[in-house]
Formats: C-alpha cells, sequence, structure tokens
C-alpha cells in the first residue's frame, strides 16, 4: 500500500529525523501510485522539513487537485507561503480553509499573524481576541499590542504567557518568537535554548518561520540553526 509507505517515510522524518531513508519510502510510495495525495503530502512535508518551502508549495498543491476539500492541505500551504513572506497568498489559503472548515484549529490565529505581517494591527488583534486557543490568543495579542504601542498591555499578555501553565507545555519557542517580535533578542535566545534542551523537536521546522527574523542578524543565530538541524540525518 502506498499510504502505508508514506506514512513509514513521515514516522521516520519527524521522529528520527532520517530524511535520506524517508525520501526512500516516498519513492517506494509514488512508485506503486504515483497520484495519491497521501503521498504527496507527505513529501511536501518532508520538504519543507528540508527547508525546500517551494517544493513543499507544488506538492501540496498537486494533493490538492486530487482532494480538493482537504482542510489540511489549504492550511499548509497558507503555512509556507507564510514562511516565505508571500502574505497576500498564505491569507488566501487561510482563507480558504476557513471557508471548508470555519473556525479550524487556530485559524483565527494563523489569519491574524499573517495579517499582522501585512501591516494591520488593529485587525489581526480582533482576529487574536477572537481565538479560542489560550496559549495562540495571549501570543497573538502580546505582539498586536506591542505594534500599536499599547505596552502594557502587550507586557500583561506576555506575562501570563510565560507561566508555568505554557512553560511547562513546551511553549518555549512560541514565547521566544514573542520576545523577538518585541526586540527582546537576549531573552528570545534565552527561551530558544531552554527549548532545545528539553529536546523540542518541532525547532526544527518553526526556526524555518519569519517569526524569528529579527535574531536572524545576531551571530548567535546562525550557531542556533546548525545546532538544531545537527540532528538530522
Amino acid at each position: 500500500m502506498p499510504e502505508a509507505w508514506a506514512n513509514l517515510a513521515s514516522v521516520v522524518s519527524l521522529h528520527d529525523f532520517d530524511y535520506s531513508l524517508a525520501d526512500q519510502y516516498l519513492q517506494k510510495a509514488l512508485s506503486l501510485d504515483g497520484r495519491n495525495a497521501l503521498v504527496f503530502r507527505r513529501a511536501s512535508t518532508l520538504a519543507w522539513s528540508r527547508g525546500n518551502t517551494e517544493r513543499a508549495i507544488e506538492l501540496n498543491k498537486e494533493a490538492l487537485t486530487l482532494d480538493p476539500m482537504s482542510l489540511a492541505l489549504y492550511v499548509n500551504i497558507g503555512v509556507a507561503y507564510y514562511q516565505i513572506e508571500q502574505y497576500d497568498e498564505a491569507l488566501d489559503y487561510f482563507n480558504r480553509a476557513n471557508t471548508i472548515s470555519p473556525n479550524f484549529s487556530q485559524s483565527n490565529y494563523r489569519r491574524g499573524r499573517t495579517i499582522l505581517a501585512m501591516g494591520d494591527a488593529n485587525a489581526a488583534l480582533a482576529l487574536f481576541e477572537a481565538e479560542p486557543m489560550d496559549g495562540r490568543r495571549l501570543m497573538g495579542q502580546a505582539m498586536a499590542y506591542w505594534s500599536l504601542g499599547r505596552e502594557e498591555e502587550s507586557d500583561a499578555a506576555l506575562a501570563e504567557f510565560m507561566t508555568d501553565t505554557y512553560l511547562d507545555d513546551d511553549w518555549q519557542p512560541y514565547i521566544a518568537a514573542v520576545l523577538a517580535y518585541r526586540g527582546e533578542i537576549d531573552p528570545a535566545f534565552e527561551m530558544l535554548e531552554q527549548a532545545h534542551e528539553q529536546n523540542n523537536t518541532a525547532l526544527i521546522q518553526l526556526i524555518l518561520l519569519p517569526d524569528f527574523k529579527n535574531l536572524h542578524s545576531d551571530p548567535r543565530w546562525a550557531v542556533y540553526e546548525r545546532k538544531v538541524r545537527a540532528i538530522i540525518k
């Protein structure tokens, strides 16, 4: 079954970080069925993890032709466009996802974060305040308030976000993203180091996002990026 090979590729890439072996499994899956939406989805995830975002978008769009009502595909394409800072396209796909499944998981946050990147902090804040996931709501509010010059409210949202409720649940990379957004470079790196020490494997994909671009000019960023990706085989 091609799906079995594709899912095995997902396991070895996401848990063992053996991208070479994952690629072999995906090629086996494609040889069995070259028109399988799940196989394309798994291949896109591998391409994204390798930093080949444009290829990930191509693969997801190919999958979308086979499964045009897939919520996950619209979200994945939106995230990929967000990663390469093509925000109009990202918002378009997030809106399409919301049409298929109103208020999909983190819908308000994802659309709000994209709109914030586009420069409309007021519209972004309205979406963040409607986000039902508490962590994402606080994350968005802390950034939007900061952009609007409402520093006390940003500080309050960030303080709530930095409590043990979130620190004990592996939210350190997301807290670091807020700190980076606010220009608090040293605390952002400290939070990223905590995430790495806790073996937070989500870092491999999270560091590809533009959320951390305020850190990119710091020489510590290149060192950190190499350290995070060192586990890849």
